[in-house]
């Protein structure tokens, strides 16, 4: 039984990775290959990620980047100053998946690295603060309109 990487398997057929992986796939679903785990980590293609793509997610980070300067906790968690306790850590978990730094393509990362780290800082704080009656009400006399 012969045993290759898709990256091989492309590179081989003078293909895209991209236009591998649907053969791959029903090959899998068919029971003739099997799907497994490499040991090591490959380098992401950047064919499986447009240009458009690129450019909606560095707006998106910037954007939330922009709403961490101002320090403003509900905006930032996109939540209402009435939010209940259910409501803002829904808003934080959703916020700390769609802002992890493993959801972006490496170059990605590496170019918004400090934009993450900071939306990551003041997510976690605005929850810790949020989260708290006592905190949340001190946060909220101090707040300027």
């Amino acid at each position: 039984m012969a045993r290759a990487d898709l990256a091989q398997v492309a590179l081989t057929a003078n293909l895209d990775v991209a236009d591998v992986l649907p053969l791959a796939w029903g090959l899998c679903v068919l029971g003739l290959a099997s799907a497994r785990r490499a040991d090591i980590e490959l380098e992401e293609s950047t064919a499986l990620v447009g240009e458009t793509d690129l450019a909606i997610d560095r707006e998106r980070v910037r954007a939330r980047w922009e709403l961490v300067t101002e320090a403003d906790y509900f905006a930032l968690l996109g939540v209402r100053r009435d939010a209940t306790g259910f409501e803002i850590r829904r808003a934080y978990q959703s916020a700390r998946r769609d802002f992890a730094s493993d959801c972006f393509p490496t170059d990605l990362r590496r170019e918004l690295a400090r934009e993450l780290d900071d939306i990551a800082t003041v997510l976690d704080e605005a929850f810790r603060v949020l989260r708290d009656d006592r905190l949340r009400l001190t946060y909220l006399s101090n707040l300027l309109d």
